[in-house]
């Protein structure tokens, strides 16, 4: 009965420390963004804590909170987001979210990839 409890309090206490991606946002540090293109980068910029385009991202991240599985895969960024401890990789089919416990990946709309690679790149995206 004890080995049980203590692997039900150990899971708890996992549960509890996993970072998600609007916890990381929280800390209200700027961001940088790489917008790539056939696998190049093309285009980067910062994002700072009071903006729009880091609302939005927050706010999607809210909305997107649950999902997140952990993942192995290597993907190449479409866009790649960097944090100070943390890496946010999306795709027009997925996301994932990186960071020094864990990578964890989540499948996101094509009209998700499209409305980021223009509010982050001010570029627009066709052909997805």
């Amino acid at each position: 009965m004890i080995p049980l409890m203590l692997l039900i309090l150990a899971s708890a206490l996992l549960y509890g420390c996993r970072k998600d991606l609007s916890n990381a946002l929280r800390a209200q540090e700027p961001l940088r963004v790489v917008i790539y293109d056939a696998g190049e980068p093309f285009y980067e910029r910062s994002i700072l804590p009071n903006s729009r385009e880091f609302r939005e991202l927050a706010r999607w991240a809210e909305r997107n909170s649950d999902g997140w599985e952990t993942s192995m895969i290597t993907v190449k960024p479409g866009i790649l987001i960097v944090g100070r401890d943390f890496t946010v990789i999306i795709r027009p089919e997925c996301a994932a979210f990186i960071y020094e416990g864990g990578q964890f990946a989540q499948r996101i709309r094509a009209e998700d990839y499209v409305y980021f690679h223009s509010l982050l790149g001010g570029v627009s995206v066709s052909g997805l």
